[in-house]
Parts: structure tokens; C-alpha cells; sequence
């Protein structure tokens, strides 16, 4: 075990050092003894608040990286990071200095799909998540960090079905019933 959290630290310190040939020779040694092992090992936190994607969507990683990380369980983009952070708050904010992030929502996107070609539950909810400190949704980041156009684009569109989109229609909702009780 002491090993393990050992290398659980040299992962995260090569993700923070956006080392990612390091990173992926780290996910093939665990990957050796087990997939249950890497699923393990990207599971663990050294800090108690980041995960290996959180790191990932911070730090640029390369497409390979996610794709390992998401063949493991796909449900690692759940994971809340520090403040309550998802995924998509760490997409947004390093969209400005690692462009490949629209590539990376895509490949995401399409990798959470199912066979009916719709997204789990969950994913809409990521992106109405709201960070502890500053409530800001993943959206705000975006515009807060001036990310891409094609990113806040889609990350209004997802912004729009999540959460956000059902608290929007009930205040349209209790809007329109204020004004049909006036009349």
C-alpha cells in the first residue's frame, strides 16, 4: 500500500508537470498487474481533494490520457474535485492556455454516450454543479477565464439541460402564474 500512494504521488506530480509520457508509462505499470489496479490507482488521492482528472482537465493532458482514464470507468468524470469543482471547471479554466480542451469535451461527450446516443444522468448535472466558494457553474468559468467560443458554446448548451435549464423553466413557470393570478 505505502508503494502505491508513493506512485500515486509521482502521478500526481507529473500531471501537475504536464509530463504525460511519464503519466502513461505510471498508467501501464498499474495496468500490468491489473485494469482493477489502475481503477484503484486512479481512484486514490494523495490530497484528499483532486482526482487524476481534475489534474488532467488543469493541466492539458493528451487525448491518450483521457483515454485511458475513461476505458478504466468512464464514471471518474463524476468526481468532485477541490471546492466542489467538476471536470468542467478545470476544462474551462485551462481552455486559454491548452486549446486541445474543445477536443478533449468532445472526446468526453462521445465517450459518455450511450447506444441510444444520450448522456447519463449525471453529466448534465456536472455542469450545473455550482463550486463551493465563488458558486460559480461551469459556464462562469468559462466566461470568467474568456475560454473559446466553440467551448462556451457547448458548455451553454449543456449549461441549458442541466439543473440551470430546470430552475430557469420553473422560474418561467411561477412568472407566468403570478401574472395569470393578476388578470
Amino acid at each position: 500500500e505505502k508503494m502505491v500512494k508513493l506512485n500515486v504521488g509521482n502521478l500526481r506530480l507529473a500531471m501537475k508537470a504536464g509530463l504525460w509520457t511519464v503519466c502513461k508509462k505510471l498508467f501501464a505499470s498499474q495496468k500490468e498487474k491489473s485494469d482493477k489496479h489502475l481503477l484503484e490507482y486512479l481512484e486514490l488521492e494523495e490530497d484528499s481533494e483532486n482526482h487524476a482528472v481534475h489534474y488532467a482537465a488543469q493541466y492539458g493532458a493528451t487525448m491518450t490520457i483521457w483515454e485511458t482514464m475513461l476505458n478504466a470507468d468512464p464514471s471518474l468524470i463524476k468526481r468532485k474535485g477541490k471546492n466542489g469543482r467538476t471536470v468542467f471547471h478545470y476544462l474551462a479554466e485551462a481552455n486559454t492556455t491548452y486549446p486541445d480542451t474543445v477536443a478533449i469535451l468532445d472526446f468526453i461527450c462521445t465517450h459518455l454516450k450511450d447506444d441510444e446516443n444520450s448522456y447519463p444522468e449525471y453529466f448534465y448535472e456536472l455542469f450545473a454543479t455550482k463550486e463551493n466558494n465563488t458558486l460559480m457553474l461551469p459556464l462562469h468559468y468559462a466566461a470568467a477565464c474568456r475560454a473559446s467560443l466553440p467551448l462556451l458554446k457547448k458548455y451553454v448548451e449543456f449549461s441549458q439541460r442541466g439543473k440551470s435549464g430546470e430552475i430557469k423553466q420553473r422560474e418561467e413557470t411561477l412568472l407566468l402564474e403570478r401574472d395569470a393570478s393578476n388578470l
